[in-house]
């Protein structure tokens, strides 16, 4: 067995992990799963993939002797009628098992990188790379950001005292050392000349400037010259992203709210919300948060957040929502596939902002009660069960969704047990598929079709949700200027 294999077999299984695609997932057997990853790695057919395999690696997946091209293409041929998305996954499964083969200094047979489209000077690891490379690759990644993204940022300024490049710089001296804009200069002069450096004070008058005069919240919200600006970024982002690769096929949306520590006080703002959601001490950080709702792009190789805006006002998601989706949808650099919105979306007017953006290719996770309730109480052990047009909303809908419970225990496997399976509530042991409720099973809302691959689709893609909360993470606790202003919307464009 050569090392390729061997070491890609090793981690094959967190591969399809990453991809939120567990190898018991599949509608073959483990080992067929195997071969036709393996298979995938050396770009083999059915009949080459026979005549590939050697005793010693045949007998390593546990298959049979007399294994048969007959037998690899209805293995294949299943996966290509049944599940097309597994299929995928265990192509790129494949193609990152060779990046983690060239990553660690491993040797790849050119015909394999060729199959890939892999170049064979690809850096084999971080640690072949000079500090000074590096620090010029930044540079350089650091100007063409200024030059291809953040050009829209004029804040329509009448005279400028410095470039607007030095107002970035002050932003991210004001991340990096945890400090608020107005604080930074008696950190930042002992890296810069003291004349360079922008006051935190102007920093936010460029905010203010633009602000409406209208003091709606509405207005305040979402301020059009900023908005206008700050979208402008988001599509030159985007678009470059999508010429880099990134956006290859339909993308999936995600809509969720994070909080942001702060120690101001509630009693003057009304728009903080209590606790701070971070699991810091409140002490230090605070008893109380800014919450920010924000639509992401959940995937596992590269997360993106796609726009961010303040909660000034509570039951207001569907206008939040409905202002995001509609820059989401005209943005020609992403083909949106479905938006994805946990229990806080719960609610008939997010179903009409959805149904107006994207029709039918939305879900809601569903909160237990009412007929939802009643389903999901009286629904069979480890079984999916669904309902067209189930009774939702006070008044109930006209045009009401489907609803999807999917099993959140696997009653096949009820023997595979480990100590994060144990239920301190009752004491038993439980299989569980989902950290989203400990009830038997997750419901979800949606106008998508109820076929068992789309019911499949649904839970899978629900799941992946996860995926973007190390992007948000990033952005609010290492890229986040800090500042207690008290204005959420100086607090959101700063």
């Amino acid at each position: 067995m050569s090392g390729l294999i061997a070491r890609s077999l090793e981690h094959f299984e967190e591969f399809l992990r990453i991809q939120d695609r567990p190898i018991e997932s599949f509608p073959i057997k483990k080992e067929y799963v195997k071969l036709l990853f393996i298979a995938e790695i050396y770009g083999l057919n059915d009949r080459d993939t026979v005549e590939f395999l050697e005793d010693s690696l045949r007998e390593s997946l546990g298959l049979q002797h007399n294994l048969n091209q007959s037998t690899v293409w209805r293995k294949r041929n299943t996966l290509n009628e049944d599940d097309q998305e597994g299929r995928a996954a265990i192509r790129k499964a494949a193609k990152r098992a060779v990046f983690e083969c060239c990553a660690a200094g491993k040797k790849v047979p050119q015909r394999v990188l060729a199959v890939h489209e892999i170049p064979a000077n690809v850096a084999i690891s971080n640690r072949q790379i000079k500090r000074e490379d590096e620090q010029a690759a930044l540079r350089n990644w650091v100007k063409w950001f200024f030059d291809k993204i953040l050009t829209a940022l004029t804040y329509h300024r009448d005279s400028e005292t410095y470039p607007y490049r030095r107002y970035i710089g002050l932003c991210a001296h004001c991340a990096l050392q945890t400090i608020a804009p107005n604080d930074a200069i008696n950190t930042a002069d002992r890296l810069y000349d003291r004349e360079s450096i922008p006051s935190g004070e102007s920093l936010t008058k460029n905010i203010r400037r633009l602000l409406n005069a209208d003091s709606s919240v509405e207005k305040r919200e979402f301020p059009k010259e900023l908005q206008v600006q700050f979208e402008d970024c988001y599509r030159r982002f985007f678009q470059e992203a999508n010429r880099l690769g990134f956006f290859s096929n339909k993308k999936q949306l995600v809509a969720d709210v994070t909080h942001i520590p702060t120690t101001g006080s509630k009693d003057s703002s009304e728009k903080l919300t209590g606790g701070s959601g971070s699991g810091r001490k409140p002490a230090t950080y605070g008893k109380h948060s800014w919450a920010y709702q924000f639509l992401g792009i959940p995937d596992s190789d590269a997360p993106f957040i796609r726009s961010i805006v303040p909660v000034s006002e509570e039951n207001q998601e569907q206008h939040r929502l409905d202002v995001q989706l509609a820059n989401a949808v005209a943005d020609p650099s992403l083909d949106v596939d479905l938006i994805l919105c946990d229990k806080g979306y719960y609610r008939t007017d997010v179903v009409d902002v959805c149904r107006k953006h994207l029709d039918n290719a939305w879900v809601i996770c569903a909160k237990f009660a009412g007929e939802i309730d009643h389903l999901v109480s009286n629904a069979p052990k480890g079984k999916v069960v669904s309902k067209r047009n189930v009774t939702f909303g006070d008044p109930p809908m006209r045009n009401s969704p489907s609803m999807v419970a999917y099993p959140n225990t696997d009653g096949e496997n009820q023997e595979q047990r480990s100590l994060s399976e144990f239920n301190k509530k009752d004491g038993q042991w439980k299989h569980f598929l989902s950290g989203v409720t400990d009830r038997s099973h997750i419901a979800y809302l949606t106008d998508i079709g109820l076929e068992p691959e789309q019911i499949r689709k649904i839970h899978a893609s629900y799941n992946q949700r996860a995926t973007v909360e190390s992007a948000i993470g990033q952005v609010r606790d290492t890229f986040l200027p800090h500042t207690e202003s008290m204005d959420a919307v100086v607090r959101t464009y700063l």
